[in-house]
């Protein structure tokens, strides 16, 4: 088993009126191989922080992150 986690950062962008704020999003992830599967529980935006992707210059255009998203994968190898 093993155990993931992570950080990420953007600074403040400016659009054409108006600066999207900078932001962090905390991610995390656990994950286990038995015999021949493999598990996986993921979480991005463990805290579900509000945040903002971009906005193509435009206000009208700010395309928000996703909230707290949760997914689980299994695979079978092979």
């Amino acid at each position: 088993m093993s155990i993931g986690s992570g950080l990420v950062y953007l600074d403040e962008r400016p659009g054409n009126n108006f600066t999207l704020p900078s932001y962090v999003r905390w991610d995390a992830g656990i994950f286990y191989d038995w015999k021949d599967w493999n598990f996986r529980l993921t979480v991005e935006n463990v805290l579900d922080e509000t945040y903002y992707l971009g906005s193509q210059n435009r206000a009208a255009n700010i395309a928000p992150g996703v909230p707290r998203l949760v997914n689980l994968g299994i695979k079978r190898s092979f």
